[in-house]
């Protein structure tokens, strides 16, 4: 009781829940020595994107007194910031790995696309995958925040053990043409994770590997890898050899094959077929 009204700073706390509450808005932070209840008024521009269970933020705000407690009370937007760096991608990708970070973008995949819990992730400087992307309603086309630490995986700069928070629902973003031998390099690297789009490639060459459908194909240009997942419920009946398809998908490094991507088809509308 003896900091009773005094302005005070919280460094380092995480929302533990957070909801809103007869006109303001409520949340319990915790920093590891235990919980304490904020509020914010609801009709002062706070936001409160940034108070989603999960989120570590920095706080400052007067004590007042709410029953047998105290309730940390920010006083403007300005007194909320979130602990950790908000960097562009490309920002992500040239970090060290283990240092926590969020990035904001646009989601490629669904979490559930591909069964390995990996999510890309967009912004206007470029792509990356988030991998052990936690349980959450997560669409292709969200606006989303991603809270997670930087990584590796297969050579590539990844965003690890991601806590994601939805900030819109939107659309995707249009892909990115390129020939096929282009997609089969990322383009010297520099498209890691991106969604791109191959058109008019031949199908030379099909092979079932684990429970995807491997087709090798090219526009002439030089082959690239296409993996097509067999439970999504893809029509995979007319993705045989001479058959003309576009594909559009997300590029992922070949763990096998250093140097090399290959492009993952995430639904049935990412496959054209013009001829087979």
């Amino acid at each position: 009781g003896t900091r009773d009204a005094a302005l005070v700073r919280v460094v380092g706390a995480t929302v533990v829940s957070s909801g809103a509450v007869s006109g303001e808005f409520r949340f319990t932070l915790d920093d590891g020595s235990g919980p304490v209840e904020a509020a914010v008024r609801t009709d002062r521009n706070f936001d409160l994107r940034l108070l989603d269970p999960g989120t570590r933020v920095d706080i400052t705000g007067v004590l007042a007194p709410s029953g047998s407690r105290w309730r940390l009370r920010p006083r403007t937007p300005s007194d909320i910031s979130l602990g950790f760096p908000v960097l562009t991608v490309i920002e992500a990708r040239g970090q060290p790995a283990g240092r926590t970070v969020i990035v904001v973008g646009r989601v490629l995949n669904s979490r559930d696309a591909f069964g390995d819990t990996t999510v890309h992730i967009s912004d206007a400087t470029g792509a990356m995958r988030g991998t052990r992307v936690r349980p959450g309603t997560l669409l292709a086309g969200d606006l989303a925040r991603f809270v997670g630490t930087t990584s590796r995986r297969d050579g590539q700069p990844v965003l690890d053990d991601v806590q994601p928070f939805v900030l819109e629902v939107g659309s995707l973003p249009p892909p990115i043409r390129l020939t096929s031998v282009a997609a089969s390099t990322a383009n010297n690297g520099t498209l890691d994770a991106a969604q791109v789009q191959i058109r008019q490639v031949v199908v030379s060459d099909t092979v079932t590997v684990g429970n995807a459908l491997q087709v090798t194909a090219s526009d002439g240009s030089g082959p690239v890898v296409v993996l097509i997942r067999k439970d999504t419920g893809i029509p995979l009946t007319t993705i045989r050899p001479n058959a003309i398809v576009d594909f559009t998908g997300l590029l992922v490094p070949d763990p096998a094959t250093p140097g090399r991507w290959r492009v993952r088809v995430r639904t049935a509308t990412d496959i054209l077929v013009t001829s087979s």
